[in-house]
Parts: structure tokens; sequence; C-alpha cells
């Protein structure tokens, strides 16, 4: 079911706007999707849309500026 739902998201954010999808995160009980996404996508109308796809798990969505690729930098040196 996880692959599913991990699936549809990146289906989602593809469909919504033009991204790169630069890494994945995973602990115990969390997952973490990293997207560099374009400037005017609308972040708040895309966690909505996933939300309504995947009413069964927690989905947060946290959209930060970061020309500079800070996050992927961090775990690729």
């Amino acid at each position: 079911a996880l692959g599913q739902i991990e699936d549809e998201i990146v289906r989602q954010v593809f469909a919504a706007t033009s991204a790169v999808f630069a890494l994945a995160l995973t602990t115990g009980i969390m997952k973490e999707f990293v997207f560099y996404v374009a400037s005017d996508t609308d972040s708040s109308a895309l966690h909505a849309r996933i939300r309504e796809l995947v009413p069964t798990h927690e989905i947060h969505c946290m959209a930060v500026q970061e020309p500079g690729w800070d996050s992927y930098r961090a775990f690729v040196s």
C-alpha cells in the first residue's frame, strides 16, 4: 500500500509542475520526499490534491525556497 501511495505522490507532483525528485529520507515512522519544483508551483493546491487522493495516511507538505539545493547538497557531499 505504501508503494502505491508513494507512486501517487510522485505522479501528482510531476503532473502539477516541472520538478526534480531529489531524494527520499526514511525513518521508522515516516518518509520524506524532497522535490525541487518550479517557483510558480501552487504547493497548497498540490498538497490538497494529494491529501484528497490519499485519505488513509497523514500527508504533510512544506514548501521552502531553496535555490542552492542545500538539502540535496547536504546528502551528496
